[in-house]
């Protein structure tokens, strides 16, 4: 019992230092949570210090970009109009050639036996013309000698056209289907190309550029109004063009109508096939504008937004993007051109959080007037 009593009583001074420690100890954690939590207040309770720009109202000229494809001005296809044998093939594909010149000469054999019984009936009317004047044949059998030379006249003329194939427009051969010597048979083949031609000529100087708009815009789009024309194949090069032709009638599938622009190609740089831009512009508009670098994305969204100073607080704001101008973006919805929009410091940003605004810049875009507001 001694033993017990003695071994309590030499414990008795470590028991009670322990329990000194322990409350210490506690107090010590929970000293640690407090300061955190003023830590985060006091973060919260500073201001972020950032830069903005604000937000300005310009009028610019309204214009949207179609792409399209380049296309002939014209294209014919060069065919008799009868079946028969090739005499001759006069050019060949990448040939440039003038409206009236001689491509193709057929088999001439009908067309000189047609043309040797034209000159024998017109000897033989001759001879009757004069017997008719001195009253030896009717009237009638001078009417049907008439007729019949005025039919035959007309088949010699038909079979020369058909005979001697001339290029009905100024352009380049750009398919060639036959060869010398081959029949020809008035139907589409596999070497043509399901085409029925022997030749087939494009005019390339002017070419088109065939792009479709949307029904809304059919009323702003009027003829020979200017157009620029950009393809990625010349890099910083504008091609001037026009309108050359709008369709009569809107797609009621598609609610979109076919424009066709007129380009000259002197040069002979654009090629049918090629991919274009066209844009087209329609006017002047008043536009806010906001630097490129103050525009958030919403990852995995198509949502853009900017931080707008309200207060001293930072405010998200939803936006619709349209154009850029140099390094400003066009905002279609969300602004109305006098905001204070914040560009450094972003990824800290939050909505609500507390600012100072330490610099404010104001840089003008290349292109745009500003407006009335702006020169108050």
């Amino acid at each position: 019992m001694n033993t017990i009593r003695n071994t309590l009583l030499a414990a008795r001074p470590a028991v009670v230092a322990l329990m000194m420690i322990v409350p210490f100890a506690l107090a010590g954690c929970g000293g640690g949570k407090q300061a955190e939590k003023a830590a985060e207040a006091e973060a919260e309770s500073k201001a972020l210090r950032v830069k903005t720009y604000r937000a300005m109202r310009r009028v610019l000229d309204v214009s949207k970009s179609f792409s399209g494809l380049v296309a002939p001005f014209r294209e014919d296809q060069v065919s008799p109009g009868m079946a028969g044998r090739i005499k001759r093939v006069l050019v060949d594909v990448g040939d440039r050639v003038k409206a009236g010149q001689r491509l193709v000469e057929m088999d001439p054999t009908q067309l000189l036996s047609q043309q040797t019984q034209l000159a024998t009936l017109r000897v033989d009317f001759v001879r009757l013309d004069t017997l008719y004047k001195v009253g030896s044949v009717s009237q009638q059998q001078h009417d049907q000698m008439a007729s019949q030379l005025r039919v035959m006249e007309q088949q010699v003329r038909n079979l020369t056209e058909n005979t001697h194939i001339d290029a009905p427009i100024s352009g380049v051969v750009t398919g060639r289907y036959y060869n010398q010597g081959e029949l020809y048979g008035m139907a589409p083949t596999p070497a043509s190309n399901g085409r029925a031609a022997i030749l087939t000529v494009m005019q390339v100087d002017p070419v088109k550029v065939k792009i479709n708009l949307s029904e809304e815009l059919y009323p702003a789009v009027r003829g020979a109004q200017p157009v620029e024309v950009t393809l990625s194949t010349y890099p910083g090069k504008r091609f001037a063009a026009t309108i050359y032709r709008k369709s009569p009638t809107v797609n009621p599938m598609s609610h979109s109508f076919d424009v066709e622009v007129q380009v000259p190609n002197a040069e002979g740089l654009l090629r049918p096939g090629m991919y274009a831009n066209a844009k087209l512009s329609f006017g002047e508009r008043e536009m806010v504008l906001v630097p490129d670098l103050a525009v958030q994305h919403q990852r995995g969204t198509n949502q853009r937004y900017v931080y707008v100073v309200e207060d001293g607080l930072a405010r998200r704001v939803e936006v619709e993007l349209g154009r850029r101008v140099d390094r400003h973006i066009v905002i279609e919805k969300g602004l109305r051109g006098d905001e204070e929009v914040i560009y450094t410091g972003l990824r800290e940003l939050k909505d609500g959080a507390r600012v100072e605004v330490v610099a404010q810049e104001q840089p003008e875009p290349d292109g745009g007037k500003p407006t009335a507001d702006d020169k108050k």
